[in-house]
């Protein structure tokens, strides 16, 4: 838990901070530069305001060279963010939410073309047999058959 040094850590942060550099909004407040920069098919946490603001803070800290104590970086965060005025607050919330519509919307996208790619149900014919193993799924003859087929199917 927090010592003297720890303590003297957090002031030493709380003192570099430049409050207008830390307000600013991430990728110009572009919501699609957000999103592609946190893009993640398998992660479904949305983002918020708060962790938007965080990844200003993990600046500062890295900036400070405390970068790895995600502690002091989680308590400094919390106790700027509870003191911005709600305007400021509400910007980093703007953009979190229309990161995560963003991202919705491209996870919703990957999973209808997957469900499509499912439902194909003729056979693709190529031109030799390495073409139709890559369209169709190969299979390697024994008793128990197993059909690879190309990353993403099935």
């Amino acid at each position: 838990m927090p010592s003297g040094n720890f303590q003297s850590e957090s002031d030493n942060f709380l003192r570099n901070l430049d409050y207008d550099e830390i307000c600013i909004l991430p990728c110009n407040n572009n919501p699609r530069m957000v999103a592609d920069r946190i893009w993640d098919v398998t992660s479904t946490k949305a983002l918020t305001g708060m962790d938007l603001f965080k990844w200003n803070i993990k600046l500062v800290a890295k900036r400070l060279s405390l970068d790895d104590n995600r502690f002091l970086i989680d308590l400094v965060t919390r106790d700027v963010w509870s003191k911005l005025q709600n305007f400021q607050r509400q910007r980093f919330e703007s953009l979190a939410t229309e990161t995560n519509l963003i991202n919705q919307k491209k996870r919703q996208n990957n999973e209808d073309t997957l469900n499509r790619i499912a439902q194909i149900s003729s056979l693709q014919e190529g031109s030799n047999s390495l073409v139709n193993g890559f369209y169709n799924g190969t299979d390697f003859g024994n008793d128990n058959p197993v059909l690879f087929l190309p990353a993403g199917v099935g």
